[in-house]
C-alpha cells in the first residue's frame, strides 16, 4: 500500500506546531540590534576622527576672525572711560598727538608675530595664545592710531573742510590697502616681493612700520608747538 504525499497545508501546520513563533521567518535580514550597533559605531568614529580633524580648524577660524572687532569694542570704551581719565588724574595730559606715538610703538611690538612665524617655519608648534596676544597688540595700535586719526582730522579741520579732510583721511587708508594688495599680488605671482614669504613677510612690514614711526616723530615736532582745538 503506497503512502500518500503530504500536502503543503499539512507541512505548514506541522511547522507551526513544532517551531516557536519567535523564530524569524526571513533569514535574509540582520538582527534588529545590528543597524543600531553599526550606526552608533559610525557616529563614534566620526566624532573621534572626523571632528578631531576639523573641529580645531573650525574653532580657530570662528574665534579669531571676529577677534579684532570684539577687541575694538572692548578697548575703545576701556581707553576712553578708564585708562585716559586715570592718566589725566595723575597729571598726564592726553590729546590726539600723544596718542599717535604710543600707537606706533605698540604696533612695533608685532615683532612677536615675526617670532611666532619663525618658530612655525622651524617646525615647532607654538601655542595659539601667541596669535591672540598679537591680535591684542595690533588692536590697541589700531585704536590709538585710527580712532585718534579720525578724531584729530575732524576736530582740527575748519567747518567748511571737515568733509574734505575726512575724505582725504579715508583716501590714505585706501592707498595703503592698494599698496598692500600690490605687495601680496607680487608675492603670489613670483614678482619683486616674492622673497618675502613666511617670517620674512612679517619682518618686511615691521621694517616698514619702523620707518613710518620714525617719520612720524620727525614731522610731528612743528605740530606739538601749536594749540590743539
Amino acid at each position: 500500500m503506497s503512502e500518500k504525499p503530504y500536502s503543503i497545508t499539512a507541512i505548514v501546520e506541522c511547522k507551526k506546531m513544532y517551531l516557536p513563533d519567535t523564530m524569524p521567518t526571513q533569514k535574509n535580514k540582520l538582527p534588529a540590534g545590528i543597524p543600531y550597533i553599526m550606526s552608533n559605531e559610525i557616529a563614534e568614529r566620526f566624532s573621534f576622527y572626523g571632528m578631531s580633524a576639523i573641529l580645531t580648524t573650525f574653532l580657530v577660524r570662528q574665534f579669531f576672525n571676529p577677534a579684532n572687532g570684539i577687541l575694538v569694542l572692548v578697548f575703545i570704551p576701556f581707553f576712553t572711560f578708564v585708562l585716559f581719565p586715570f592718566l589725566e588724574k595723575n597729571g598726564v595730559k592726553i590729546n590726539p598727538l600723544n596718542k599717535f606715538g604710543p600707537g606706533f610703538i605698540v604696533s612695533l611690538f608685532s615683532i612677536g608675530i615675526y617670532w611666532l612665524q619663525t618658530q612655525i617655519d622651524k617646525g615647532f608648534h607654538p601655542s595659539i595664545g601667541w596669535q591672540f596676544f598679537a591680535y591684542m597688540l595690533l588692536t590697541i595700535a589700531e585704536v590709538l592710531i585710527y580712532q585718534t586719526g579720525l578724531e584729530y582730522a575732524y576736530t582740527q579741520a575748519p567747518e567748511s573742510m571737515k568733509s574734505t579732510i575726512m575724505a582725504f583721511f579715508l583716501l590714505s587708508l585706501s592707498i595703503g590697502n592698494i599698496i598692500l594688495s600690490l605687495i601680496n599680488g607680487s608675492i603670489a605671482n613670483d614678482g619683486l616681493f616674492s622673497r618675502f614669504t613666511g617670517s620674512y613677510y612679517y619682518l618686511f612690514f615691521i621694517i616698514v612700520m619702523l620707518a613710518a614711526t620714525l617719520f612720524y616723530f620727525f614731522i610731528i615736532k612743528p605740530y606739538l608747538r601749536k594749540p590743539i582745538l
